[in-house]
């Protein structure tokens, strides 16, 4: 599953800032956590 979103994550992240992915990983450990 990893494996499958690194591409996305390569091509997303010549688009969105480093540290918008952060904080969106972030937010949804958080949430994931909470549940």
């Amino acid at each position: 599953m990893l494996l499958s979103a690194l591409p996305l994550l390569d091509f997303h992240s010549s688009v969105v800032p480093q540290n918008a992915w952060v904080l969106i990983l972030l937010s949804y450990h958080g949430i994931s956590e909470t549940r």
